[in-house]
Formats: structure tokens, sequence, C-alpha cells
């Protein structure tokens, strides 16, 4: 969720960021033996939102620090499968955000403030100015998902852990959390949980293909480069038909009207190499994936905090599209 970028990200953070020296001293003491003899490495923040993003320069290198994410995902799993897809695409040319090279990537477990900070590495990108190629992104995209589709029985990529439709058991099990029942209403908390049954139970019914995708693809997550749009932050990366990644592409879009023509020129880019979306499956799988993904992000909200009037403001939107009327 958060993009590794040379410059801090403009919107405010989700949650509070733990930007402490005891953190950054641990950031120091990871990438200091990866530096020439004589020269020092000296963490600074570069962004932080559901992560922290920190420089470790002069090593062309971020570090990114679960932190927000953490309240849900502590066994480090989602960061091993993020290093692994990214590094599997990137030896094929996909145009995604690398790791650095291994055993630098991690994941890292590092110790500061008396908590355990999953760790990954990663090859420092120079982000031009302005929003990517939206058809090129898009493209670039379809390309990822046939990648992933033709070589899905590779070893690298079927040992991967997770099943099928996780969304729904992570989505779930963010509702649970003691600090989302304690400030998210009852009411709202056990709307959600109902239609994102019943989504699931009608996604699954049209028994489309699964397989891995990006998880979390939105214009936040493909920066402007010099070698073009790259897709980055995979550590959402799930196992689902391609639908939910159009899917995270198209919802803010469709349910809040923001970014809406970068969106629909981006769906026609993945078309205009996927092929185009017609056949009734196809498309109710696309509107089920859109109200899955609202939902999912209602729950991710909940746990992040609403902490600020933008985020309050198209939490209640989110809400009223999904035909909440409490």
């Amino acid at each position: 969720m958060q993009r590794l970028v040379n410059h801090p990200p403009q919107s405010a953070p989700v949650h509070p960021t733990p930007f402490t020296p005891g953190l950054m001293t641990a950031c120091q003491r990871l990438a200091q033996p990866w530096a020439e003899a004589g020269a020092e490495v000296t963490p600074h923040l570069l962004g932080h939102s559901s992560n922290l993003a920190v420089a470790l320069e002069p090593l062309p290198l971020v570090a990114r620090i679960a932190t927000g994410t953490a309240v849900l995902r502590t066994d480090g799993q989602h960061a091993h499968r993020e290093v692994a897809l990214t590094a599997w695409l990137a030896e094929r040319g996909a145009a995604v955000g690398q790791p650095a090279s291994a055993p630098q990537a991690g994941p890292h477990q590092l110790q500061a403030d008396g908590r355990t900070w999953t760790t990954t590495v990663w090859q420092r990108l120079a982000v031009t100015p302005g929003e990517p190629a939206a058809h090129q992104a898009g493209q670039a995209l379809a390309h990822i998902h046939r990648l992933l589709h033709h070589h899905s029985d590779d070893a690298a990529l079927a040992t991967l852990p997770g099943a099928d439709w996780a969304v729904f058991d992570e989505l779930q099990a963010l509702l649970l959390l003691p600090t989302v029942q304690a400030s998210a209403p009852a009411a709202q908390r056990a709307f959600v949980a109902e239609q994102a049954l019943a989504c699931a139970e009608q996604l699954k019914r049209l028994a489309l293909p699964c397989q891995w995708v990006h998880g979390d693809a939105h214009l936040n997550n493909v920066p402007n480069t010099a070698a073009g749009p790259l897709w980055v932050d995979w550590e959402d990366a799930t196992r689902a038909p391609v639908h939910w990644d159009l899917a995270c592409l198209l919802a803010g879009a469709r349910v809040l009207g923001t970014h809406a023509a970068w969106s629909e020129s981006a769906l026609a880019g993945w078309e205009s190499v996927a092929g185009p979306l017609r056949s009734a499956d196809q498309l109710a799988a696309l509107a089920l994936c859109i109200r899955a993904r609202t939902l999912f992000v209602c729950a991710w909200m909940w746990a992040l905090g609403l902490n600020d009037e933008t985020r309050r403001t198209r939490h209640a939107a989110r809400l009223a599209w999904l035909g909440w009327r409490g």
C-alpha cells in the first residue's frame, strides 16, 4: 500500500507512524554491512501510509516496514510472497518494481522499540512527475496476468502459500479485530460481513479460474518511471480471478468517482491485450469483484483508522454505495 518513491506521498497517513530513532537505527544496522568500506548508511523517511518507506543512503535501496498492515498480518507471509512474486516477474521482464538481490531483499525481522517489524528491501525507483500513462499501465498489468497464468505450474509460484479467494477470509478476520469491534458500529460490521459472504458465494458459483494477481492494482501503486509505468507494492498479492485486479483499478472511479478517466483508460489498455470482457459471467464477475473490493476496503479502513475527514467521507460514501441505510 506504500509506493517506493523518491518523495513522500501527498496524502496524510492512515495510521500513526512509528518513525522512531530506534527503528531508524535498526534500518541502519540492517543495511550497513552492504555498504562499501568507509561509507556510513544513513536512513531517512521517504513516506508513510500503511507502511514506512525508508531510504538507505547512499545505497540505491529502500526499506519498507510493515506498520499499519501489521495489525493483522503478523507472520511475514505476505512479505515473503511479495518478494518472491516480484523477483519471479522481474526475471521475466515484467513491468514491476524490483526487490533487492537476495538475501538483501528479505523479509527481515527488525527489532526496535520492543517490537518486531517485518521489513523488505527494494531497488529505489526514479519516479518521474505526473500520472503514468493509463493505457500503458493497463497493458502492463495484462502482460503480468498472462505471465502468471501461463506459468501457474512453475514451482516458484505453485509453492507460494495462499488459498483461492483468501481476501474474504482476511476481510472477516479484520472485522473480528478488537480495535475494529471497539470503533466500528456493530450494525455496520454485521452489514459488511453479510454482504461479503453473499459476494463470496456468488463469485465462487461462477467458478472462474484463480491465479496469482497483484491484489491492490490501482493508480497509487503504478508510479511513472523512465522505463514507463511499473506495478509496485505486491504485499496484497492473492489468488483470485484477474477480475479482482480490474476491480481494484475501477472501484475508486465507479464507487467514488475518483480518477475515472484514468481508470477506464487503464481498463481499455488491459482489454487491448487480454481481450474485452463481454460474456455475462465475465461482466458479473467484474461487478461482484468491485462490490467485494469495496467491502474489503471498508474493513481495512476500520482497522487502519478513519483519522481524517477525507477518509471518513469516503468511507461513508462506500457504505452508502453498498446499500447501507442505517
